[in-house]
């Protein structure tokens, strides 16, 4: 991956030279400091592989865009050059910038509030942008597997937003444009795995007791399908669990799964 140029770095206890331009005509006598992230970013180089670790974050801010919508600002910084720091955007018209961007000023002071408290997440916060737009913030601090700080993690909403706008971001309506009661589906919400499975076998058994006709091995052999098909399998120790609330042996459901998966039903 391309590295961007990094700007040299001023001796420990001063600014780094790439942010006298961003704080006026101050001297560098005057701009030296006690500061842990002035320390920290004098001596720690971010490196490729933290880069790469925190580009693999695309999903998780397209997710969050796609929960919050237009209105919610999410930003990736890296601290490998914090006059060039963001690596990753979404919905940056709120603020109007985009990759490349330098790191703002109150997100600077934000992140050194982060170095000084020893805090990885602070927040939330709120600021003002040049259009008027208030913005509800949390900055959460990045680390590598060393635990060095290589980055961070910054949401800004937009509270300026009307209500109905607000609302109508989160209404099934407009955003599958049919109504709630179809656009809604149930989801279960369980505290341990056994609550999954008995609630999911109680709803698959609903619709089985309607069906009449068939032997208590066929409903079984249903009930494995529909678990199957949910893909209740999928999860570890889930099998042990499953012939315990139907009151069969593991062979059972293997021998059922075996049929389901690859046609082998010589044992069902």
């Amino acid at each position: 991956m391309a590295r961007r140029a990094r700007g040299a770095h001023a001796p420990t206890g001063f600014f780094p030279k790439r942010f006298l331009g961003m704080l006026g005509d101050m001297s560098e006598s005057e701009l030296q400091l006690p500061s842990k992230l002035d320390e920290y970013l004098g001596n720690y180089r971010v490196t490729d592989g933290d880069e790469r670790s925190m580009l693999a974050l695309e999903p998780l801010l397209e997710g969050i865009s796609r929960m919050f919508g237009e209105h919610c600002e999410i930003i990736l910084h890296s601290l490998a050059d914090l006059a060039n720091s963001i690596i990753l955007i979404k919905n940056g018209k709120l603020t109007g910038r985009g990759i490349g961007a330098p790191i703002t000023d109150k997100g600077l002071q934000t992140l050194a509030e982060a170095f000084e408290s020893r805090q990885d997440v602070i927040g939330p916060y709120f600021s003002t942008t040049d259009g008027g737009k208030t913005m509800r913030s949390v900055l959460t601090l990045l680390r590598n597997e060393e635990d060095n700080p290589i980055g961070f993690f910054c949401m800004n909403f937009d509270l300026t937003v009307s209500m109905l706008e607000f609302f109508k971001l989160f209404s099934p309506d407009a955003a599958f444009g049919v109504p709630v009661a179809k656009a809604a589906t149930r989801e279960l919400y369980p505290l341990a795995l056994k609550d999954l499975i008995q609630q999911t076998l109680e709803a698959e058994l609903a619709a089985i007791a309607l069906l009449k006709g068939i032997s208590a091995s066929e409903k079984n052999k249903l009930l494995v399908q529909a678990l199957e098909g949910k893909n209740i399998f999928s999860i570890k120790g889930s099998v042990e669990i499953v012939a315990r609330e139907m009151g069969v042996s593991r062979h059972t459901i293997y021998s059922h799964l075996r049929c389901i998966r690859g046609g082998d039903c010589s044992e069902v």
